[in-house]
């Protein structure tokens, strides 16, 4: 699902409410093949309008990864140190699927980062799922461009535990 809103600044913000099919879903996509091309394409055209923010359940495997970002200010791109630009993650879970691949291309194509686990939000880190005695994983990501980042003030997942 997406919801488009009209930004105080004239420009679009697009939100997208998303849920992938487990790998072992009989409605996954073949082995190899990005279960997101549908959601890639939807990106694509908003992006050309506005800032994206996607939110929902992956199905993916993440572990501390992020999405790549580039220099591009100078001919040769240069791979940004996301220590550097504040955009390193920590997340409780440590495992990565090959959905988690295909999450990490995504967000490296279309320039967004992965919310959970940023220092800037330390209660985002946590576990999302929850499965009846099979432990626990993060599936469930926010996505979007690093410039929306200070305009977020909170970002938790779980009980919000703050008072």
């Amino acid at each position: 699902m997406w919801v488009r809103l009209k930004a105080g600044t004239g420009k679009y913000l697009y939100l997208a409410i998303c849920y992938c099919p487990s790998s072992t879903s009989v409605y996954a996509s073949p082995r190899g093949q990005s279960p997101f091309s549908i959601l890639d394409d939807d990106i694509w055209e908003f992006s050309r309008d506005g800032d994206i923010i996607i939110l929902g359940d992956f199905n993916a495997r993440i572990a501390h990864h992020q999405a790549v970002f580039y220099d591009t200010s100078e001919e040769m791109l240069r791979e940004l140190d996301v220590m550097e630009t504040g955009l390193s993650r920590l997340s409780h879970d440590v495992e990565y699927t090959e959905y988690g691949r295909h999450v990490i291309d995504m967000g490296t194509a279309h320039g967004l980062a992965i919310l959970n686990g940023l220092q800037r939000f330390p209660a985002a880190g946590g576990f999302t799922c929850f499965p009846h005695r099979h432990g626990a994983s993060t599936v469930d990501y926010v996505m979007a461009q690093p410039n929306l980042i200070a305009s977020i003030e909170d970002l938790t997942v779980g009980p919000d535990r703050s008072g």
